[in-house]
C-alpha cells in the first residue's frame, strides 16, 4: 500500500475523531459506500423512533453539523429524523402522539459564500415544473425566523432564541417516510404502532393535515409568483437521529 494510501486513512480517522470530540452525545463510525439513504420499512422506522423519543434535548450540536460537513460546496448526505405534528385542540392532553419518522437525500451546506444559492435552486426547479410559467428577473427575498451560522451555511439559529436547527434542500424521490401513533388508550406501557398517513393526519390542526397530506410537495412563492417543488427544511436538531456524509455515519446515543 502506498503513502497515499495511508494518508487518505489518516484524514478520514483525523475527520471522524473532528467530528466525534465536536459533540459526545453521539457515536461517529466510518461508513463504506455512498451516502445515499437506506431502506425504510416500518420496523425500522420504529427503531428510529425508540432512538430518538424522549432526547429532544440531546443528541447533535452545531459544531458537530459543522465538523461533519466540513468543506466549502454541497455535500450530499442522508439524514434519519423524526417530527411531531400538531394536534388538533380535541386531541391536546389526551396523550395521543403522532410521529412521523423520514429517511432522506439531502444537500448540505458548509461555508458557501453564494447567498442566492435558494433562489437559484427555487427558479430552476420552477422552470422544470413548467416551463410556460413566467419566472421574475429580480428574485425578492421574504425576511425568515433564522439566520445562518457563518461557520455552516446547513446549520441556522432562530432569530429570537437562537436555538440551531439543520438547513437541508430535499433531493427529489429522496425521502422515505413512516407514520407512527400513540393512543391514550396503549396505556403507559405501550408504545408507537405504525399508522397509516390518513389516520394519523385526522388528529391534526387542518394546516399540518393539509401539509402532512401534501405529496405533490408543490408550493406557490406569493412574493415571486412562481410554482416550484424544491423542498427546504429546517429541522430541529433535537429531532435528528442519524446522519450519513463524507462516509461518516453520526448517530446519536440513546
Amino acid at each position: 500500500m502506498d503513502q497515499a494510501y495511508f494518508s487518505l486513512l489518516s484524514a478520514k480517522a483525523n475527520h471522524a475523531a473532528a467530528v466525534q470530540s465536536s459533540c459526545p452525545a453521539i457515536k461517529v463510525t466510518q461508513a463504506g459506500g455512498n451516502d445515499s439513504p437506506l431502506e425504510l420499512d416500518a420496523a425500522a422506522g420504529l427503531e428510529i423512533l425508540k432512538r430518538q423519543y424522549g432526547h429532544e434535548s440531546g443528541g447533535f450540536n452545531a459544531a458537530a453539523i459543522a465538523a461533519l460537513i466540513n468543506n466549502s460546496g454541497v455535500t450530499m448526505a442522508s439524514i434519519a429524523y423524526v417530527t411531531y405534528p400538531p394536534l388538533a385542540a380535541a386531541h391536546k392532553g389526551t396523550g395521543t402522539v403522532v410521529a412521523k419518522v423520514c429517511q432522506s437525500s439531502v444537500q448540505l451546506f458548509g461555508t458557501i459564500t453564494d447567498r442566492a444559492l435558494y433562489s437559484k435552486q427555487v427558479l430552476r426547479a420552477a422552470g422544470r415544473l413548467d416551463d410556460s410559467q413566467e419566472l421574475p428577473a429580480e428574485w425578492v427575498t421574504s425576511p425568515t425566523w433564522f439566520h445562518h451560522s457563518a461557520e455552516c451555511y446547513s446549520v441556522v439559529h432562530h432569530n429570537t432564541t437562537l436555538l440551531p436547527y439543520l438547513y437541508a434542500i430535499f433531493n427529489k424521490g429522496g425521502t422515505q417516510s413512516q407514520c407512527y401513533l400513540y393512543d391514550h388508550a396503549q396505556g403507559s406501557t405501550g408504545f408507537f404502532r405504525s399508522a397509516t398517513r390518513t389516520e394519523c393526519a385526522e388528529y391534526m390542526t387542518p394546516s399540518a393535515r393539509k401539509e402532512f397530506l401534501n405529496e405533490d410537495n408543490i408550493t406557490h412563492n406569493l412574493t415571486n409568483g412562481v410554482d416550484h417543488n424544491l423542498v427546504l427544511r429546517v429541522i430541529k436538531l433535537g429531532g435528528l437521529v442519524n446522519i450519513r456524509a463524507n462516509r461518516l455515519q453520526a448517530t446519536i446515543i440513546p
